[in-house]
């Protein structure tokens, strides 16, 4: 989704959606903060996703960082939600190399707490 239009559509969407399930009220996902923190584990390196305390990143589809050379980096490892829609610690991923930066595409679903809608973010490192 590119631009205004892309976000107006996203938007339409999730009315149409809240108004099928019968949703009385919306708000907006705030997408400031989601970050990737790295710590060296040797020779190797663990990733976290690290969101803000009002969001939250969804379980059921785990976070992927694509790499640029095309590999692809799924996050998991954390403890869940009694639902598992939810992880309760930041999602992790771990490197086989060290490294202090990644160049790649995270996508993952960040959610509001406390909300049944969450948004697919596409974030460029």
């Amino acid at each position: 989704m590119g631009g205004r239009a892309g976000a107006g559509r996203w938007l339409a969407a999730v009315v149409v959606m809240a108004a099928c399930r019968g949703e009385a009220a919306l708000s907006a996902v705030a997408v400031t903060g989601p970050r990737i923190t790295f710590e060296q584990l040797g020779a190797a390196t663990l990733l976290r996703l690290v969101v803000p305390d009002s969001q939250e990143v969804n379980a059921r589809i785990p976070p992927a960082l694509e790499l640029a050379d095309g590999s692809v980096i799924r996050f998991g490892g954390a403890s869940v939600t009694a639902d598992s829609s939810y992880y309760t610690e930041p999602a992790v991923a771990r490197l086989a190399f060290r490294a202090d930066t990644v160049h790649g595409i995270l996508r993952a679903g960040i959610c509001n707490r406390g909300e049944r809608v969450c948004r697919t973010v596409k974030i460029r490192l």
